[in-house]
């Protein structure tokens, strides 16, 4: 069954990522970031963590640079409309936030690409790609 990984993270955080990847919750949380992840990866969502992840006013969701990644993203902003998406630069497709962190990124540039998630022009994007 699916579950979230490392819910404790959401109490009394302002704002969270929710990750693709237990990974890359992990990489987050150890730089400072509230994030939590499904467990069963981006083809689970379940429709009771939509309360769950409501807990916070500002959620960010980061998928995996590929088809699965984007459907993940595209599937929770069906759930959670207030939700904002937030696509990784400088990668090859298929990369996740590991690869960010590989390449020298740290929280700071990380907050700063949450600064300016678009959600609109990034659903935007996800709708063409169907």
């Amino acid at each position: 069954t699916a579950w979230l990984y490392n819910v404790d993270a959401l109490q009394g955080a302002e704002y969270a990522v929710l990750c693709e990847g237990w990974g890359d919750a992990i990489v987050l949380w150890q730089a400072g970031i509230p994030a939590v992840s499904g467990i069963s990866g981006a083809g689970q969502f379940r429709q009771d963590w939509v309360e769950i992840l409501g807990q916070v006013k500002r959620l960010y969701v980061v998928g995996d640079q590929d088809e699965a990644g984007l459907r993940m993203m595209k599937r929770v902003k069906g759930f959670c409309p207030w939700a904002r998406l937030v696509p990784l630069p400088e990668m090859d497709r298929g990369g996740d936030l590991r690869d960010l962190w590989l390449a020298g990124w740290r929280a700071p540039e990380f907050q700063e690409l949450l600064k300016q998630a678009d959600q609109k022009a990034v659903y935007k994007a996800l709708r063409r790609k169907q």
